[in-house]
């Protein structure tokens, strides 16, 4: 199937940087874990396992941003965790290039090093479900189910870096969501390209409304649908939502709706 470059809200999602949040933690596990050199910040509530793990997308700046709404409802029933990527929020920065073999290598260090056993419950915004998707390939047996909220499709990704990266200096944003954007993405693209189907656990695709975001047509959108169902078959246990009034950052619209689906997969877990 071929994807355009706008079948994903991509121009919203890379530009809409979230406002900081006043983000409360479990002095237990957070903190700054050092994860070959550099430290990472990492914010943990809750207690139940397993331990749900938040990556954000690029919109984030890579951040902890955006997520409040979800993370004070999952630490009623786990354990949450979020953390900054090197060079973002209040993590240090990290060697290059900032590709996602790196950042999920460096996640894995910073559970390790925080004592955060696994299995995981991974949830991946975005850019972020590439991420999850390369540390669920990475380590496999670490990763007890997965939930997508309105992930990048890894087909539109060698047609990306130019403009993501034009666009992003134009507004100024930080060297560390370029050095991510643009030499991080190149070198990302191979990867994305061999990744490989998911492993067969619990997962749950949940894509945005149809809000003509960043000049997506109704065509392109369904196409993203149909890619995010095909994502969802990928595994025995697998099903997609389709919001209904939220656009990009489901998380921020919806809190609900991703927070339904972090429990339906955890409680499966705990069967």
């Amino acid at each position: 199937m071929k994807i355009s470059i706008l079948t994903i809200p991509l121009i919203p999602f890379l530009f809409v940087f979230c406002a900081k949040e006043d983000i409360k933690t479990d002095s237990k596990f957070s903190g700054k874990y050092d994860v070959g050199g550099h430290k990472l910040f990492l914010s943990s509530l809750g207690s139940q396992k397993p331990a749900v793990i938040l990556e954000s997308g690029f919109g984030d700046g890579g951040t902890m941003s955006g997520w409040d709404a979800v993370r004070k409802q999952v630490k009623d029933f786990a354990q949450i965790c979020l953390y900054d990527r090197a060079g973002l929020g209040k993590s240090k920065k990290g060697p290059g290039p900032r590709n996602t073999l790196q950042i999920a290598n460096e996640l894995h260090a910073l559970l390790g090093a925080s004592q955060i056993n696994p299995p995981y419950i991974l949830v991946g915004h975005s850019m972020g479900g590439l991420h999850i998707q390369t540390y669920a390939m990475l380590y496999p047996n670490d990763v007890a189910a997965m939930v997508f909220v309105d992930p990048s499709p890894k087909e539109i990704m060698d047609t990306l870096s130019a403009e993501a990266l034009e666009n992003l200096v134009a507004i100024g944003a930080s060297q560390a969501v370029l050095d991510e954007t643009g030499p991080g993405l190149n070198a990302s693209i191979p990867v994305f390209k061999s990744l490989p189907k998911l492993p067969d656990i619990p997962v749950v695709v949940i894509t945005s409304s149809y809000t003509g975001e960043g000049g997506v047509d109704m065509q392109k959108w369904e196409e993203l649908k149909a890619y995010h169902q095909k994502l969802s078959e990928e595994v025995t246990d697998g099903s997609h939502i389709v919001a209904t009034k939220a656009g990009h950052y489901i998380q921020m619209d919806e809190p609900d709706l991703v927070v339904e689906a972090i429990r339906n997969v955890y409680n499966k877990i705990q069967q």
